[in-house]
């Protein structure tokens, strides 16, 4: 069983301590594309050289370290823990993506309160503004809502 080319190029990653992000960048590429290739089988000439280029290697080299590989315990080993390094770096890119969409939707929730008049501090009775949109010979209850005098 051949190794996943993927996991090849995240080692090289490794070894040369390169960030996905640095990687996508060089490829042109989202960094969640980078974090997909992990799983990537095989790849053409072309795909195999613009990665050699964003690593810094040879095709070649990515090409030995890929043919080298086998099915050995040792490697399936590493290949494992690849794969469950990825999957963590996977769930915790997702947990700050929610993080920080959370953090939006709070912000959005307190301007959306300040506009309605909501927000700590702001009187709960009557919208002083609605006032102006009474007609002739309304008014407001003590709870808020509008009466016509007969």
């Amino acid at each position: 069983m051949k190794t996943p080319i993927g996991v090849i190029l995240k080692g090289i990653m490794e070894e040369k301590g390169l960030k996905a992000q640095a990687v996508a960048d060089r490829l042109g590429f989202a960094r969640q594309t980078i974090y997909q290739s992990s799983a990537k089988l095989d790849m053409t000439e072309s795909e195999m050289a613009r990665w050699a280029e964003a690593l810094e290697v040879t095709p070649e080299e990515i090409l030995k370290r890929w043919n080298k590989t086998s099915a050995s315990p040792d490697l399936l080993s590493q290949q494992m823990e690849r794969i469950e390094q990825f999957l963590k770096d996977q769930v915790e890119f997702q947990r700050q993506q929610i993080e920080s969409q959370q953090r939006q939707i709070e912000s959005q929730q307190r301007t959306i309160e300040l506009l309605l008049g909501k927000s700590e501090g702001v009187s709960s009775g009557p919208d002083v503004s609605r006032r102006k949109l009474l007609l002739p010979g309304s008014y407001y209850d003590t709870f808020g809502h509008t009466q016509v005098t007969a």
